[in-house]
């Protein structure tokens, strides 16, 4: 295995602690000079910042450590945190979303700046401990960031993302998404009128 697929691998087995993987990835990036720190929202809930160089464009990698619950053990072809290869593929909760793409590019940018110890940009990475369910880790880190004069130029989201074959594109925005419940009342059929043709068309 390489060393994106090792760190995956270590992150996946962090099970449904999102605490345990940032604090491995915090040493991690501590031990290639990042200068790491957490921001700890009104949930409780704890964020990693990191950043390494101190002058030009600030470039980030965002992401979230947090992961759905993985359902039926059952359903698993291996168990969901074991963070086992099968068939040349590795299998676990989080590989696709997104601890996968978390190892992919601290390996990156530990590779990048090993090479390049003095670049002219900044590189920093801000992951949330919750994204999945009340957290607001994303949002709370960079009104933090903000008010000590902080501003990321341009940023990297590490999800999943495709067209006709996993991975083949780069979308350049998201335009959000909202959840909500909707509760329909109707009445009976009255003078051969269906109570359906007098509800509003609604669309999703």
């Amino acid at each position: 295995m390489n060393d994106t697929q090792l760190l995956a691998k270590d992150l996946i087995r962090c099970e449904a602690a999102p605490l345990t993987g940032l604090l491995k990835l915090k040493g991690i990036l501590e031990s290639a000079h990042f200068s790491t720190e957490f921001f700890t929202d009104e949930n409780g809930t704890e964020n990693l910042w990191a950043k390494f160089g101190d002058h030009g464009p600030l470039f980030t990698y965002l992401g979230h450590m947090d992961v759905v619950p993985p359902g039926p053990v059952s359903a698993w072809r291996v168990p969901p945190f074991a963070g086992q290869v099968v068939d040349g593929k590795l299998y676990g909760r989080g590989v696709c979303d997104m601890r996968g793409g978390i190892a992919a590019f601290s390996i990156a940018a530990i590779k990048f700046i090993t090479k390049n110890p003095k670049p002219n940009f900044q590189i920093g990475f801000l992951i949330a401990g919750d994204e999945e369910t009340k957290g607001r880790g994303t949002e709370f880190t960079l009104e933090q960031l903000e008010m000590r004069g902080i501003k990321i130029t341009s940023c990297l989201v590490g999800e999943p993302t495709s067209e006709k074959s996993l991975g083949d594109f780069v979308k350049t925005g998201r335009r959000g998404s909202v959840s909500f419940k909707l509760t329909v009342h109707a009445c009976r059929a009255m003078w051969h009128i269906q109570s359906l043709q007098r509800m509003p068309s609604i669309r999703a």
